[in-house]
């Protein structure tokens, strides 16, 4: 019983970086679903969308979840709403422009993910002002709103009706801002108290992240030129299984345990970052030996057999759910995964 109210205030002192975490992550998750289902090549177009909305929000998000989390005042909340108003549709048509200019991806599947990924970013500035105050309600709704939309939407990803999947498509696109018209309200009225913008404060935070997000898209393209979407597709996955756990730890959790350690006990923290460290061993430490004992045994690795079982029951379509099934053979599967 002791160690369940452990885990349990452990989940209570870390319920907002879950909240950055079903808000960032979200697509993730989609992508991860699509490879697995066996639609390897849509998840290759969502990777790329992805790359791109990386290459230019994440560029010039200028570590705000920092910056906001360790002021005292609202006066970084207040710069980054309005550095992030101005840029939020020219950085939108920016997305869309190099999510096709370079590998040709679904138009609809582009708007929709671009507007997901602009919500999440206005989005991200309520929750860390949200977290700053410890609003749980706020928490608690916006992780049932987001894990409810990612649920319904790959549900309806599997049936045959086109209406309700748009329709799904768009509530999830627009659902990291079903709670923002207070927070805009705030800002709004407040406008008058709003300091100028010093780009200086802003160009060292921008310049780390235009790495992360630059690399990150250059990656995603050259492999989809070089190896095809098919494999692209499953490469995302696997790159995306594999710095999902580091990713939260970085974006999500990190900065709260920051800007909270002054109240928390140190063993409290070195506990949490501990627990992630092992998990991260066990995770690559499985992954590792799996692929070595099917190696030496000259025999399918259990990640292999997963994908074959989705692989030959999967559905082709082009981004509408309109099903045709096809079944290729155990060796056109083996060729592929080679």
């Amino acid at each position: 019983m002791n160690s369940i109210q452990r885990i349990q205030n452990l989940l209570k002192s870390q319920v907002f970086p879950i909240v950055i975490a079903v808000n960032m992550f979200s697509v993730t998750v989609f992508l991860i679903a699509l490879s697995f289902l066996g639609y390897s090549e849509l998840a290759a177009d969502v990777g790329l969308i992805q790359g791109a909305t990386l290459a230019v929000f994440l560029a010039f998000s200028a570590n705000a979840r920092n910056l906001i989390l360790g002021s005292d005042s609202s006066a970084h909340l207040k710069q980054q709403f309005v550095f992030r108003g101005i840029l939020l549709f020219p950085l939108a048509f920016a997305a869309f422009y190099l999510s096709g200019g370079v590998v040709e991806t679904s138009s609809l599947l582009a708007i929709t993910i671009i507007v997901r990924r602009s919500a999440e970013w206005i989005a991200e500035l309520q929750i860390n002002e949200r977290e700053k105050v410890n609003d749980i309600h706020y928490a608690h709704l916006f992780i049932t709103t987001q894990v409810c939309s990612i649920a319904l939407l790959l549900i309806a990803f599997g049936l045959e009706n086109k209406p309700f999947y748009g329709f799904v498509l768009f509530v999830w696109a627009f659902s990291p801002v079903l709670q923002i018209i207070p927070f805009l309200v705030r800002m709004v009225s407040e406008s008058n108290e709003f300091v100028h913008i010093n780009l200086r404060d802003f160009l060292p935070h921008v310049g780390s992240s235009w790495i992360i997000a630059i690399s990150t898209f250059v990656l995603r393209v050259l492999l989809a030129l070089l190896v095809g979407k098919f494999v692209a597709g499953m490469l995302y996955s696997a790159f995306a299984i594999g710095g999902m756990l580091n990713a939260i730890y970085t974006y999500a959790v990190g900065p709260s345990l920051i800007a909270k350690q002054e109240n928390l006990k140190t063993t409290s923290t070195d506990r949490l970052t501990k627990f992630i460290v092992i998990i991260h061993y066990f995770v690559g430490f499985t992954i590792i030996g799996s692929v070595a004992t099917g190696i030496a045994e000259g025999s399918e690795s259990v990640f292999f057999k997963i994908y074959r079982i989705f692989y030959r029951g999967r559905w082709r379509h082009d981004f509408s759910p309109t099903p045709s099934y096809a079944y290729p053979s155990d060796s056109e599967a083996q060729r592929v995964c080679a």
